[in-house]
């Protein structure tokens, strides 16, 4: 009888720690999706004409190919000048009216519909940086 019980209670330990994994694993898929919908978007700047600037961290300095904006960075865009950036959701935009554009307002701009040539082609530049 001892033995019947030991296997019983070995038995219900199993199924316990079964359970307490699973609902490990979901509370960490959970925490993992959240995580991906906080993050913020990053921008790149892919092309650019006339003296186009970047204020980060309250410091204005010129803008080049290649310079990495995030969620507190301001481009500004003077008047005959135009800056095409690169969303890290791949999307790519031109933004080309005079003015002062924050990074956190754009953040529209990087939704897009599917995938598509250009789609993918602006996803491979992103993973190449």
């Amino acid at each position: 009888m001892d033995s019947k019980l030991f296997f019983t209670c070995i038995t219900m330990v199993n199924i316990k720690l079964t359970i307490m994994k699973k609902t490990s694993l979901i509370i960490l898929a959970t925490l993992f999706s959240f995580t991906l919908f906080a993050q913020n978007n990053m921008f790149v700047v892919y092309s650019m004409k006339g003296n186009v600037s970047v204020v980060d961290n309250k410091t204005e300095s010129k803008a080049k190919i290649g310079t990495i904006l995030n969620d507190e960075s301001v481009l500004k865009v003077p008047s005959g000048s135009f800056a095409t950036l690169i969303c890290n959701e791949s999307r790519m935009f031109t933004l080309n009216k005079a003015g002062n554009y924050p990074m956190n307002k754009l953040k529209d701009s990087c939704q897009h519909n599917g995938s598509s040539v250009s789609a993918n082609y602006v996803k491979y530049i992103w993973n190449e940086l």
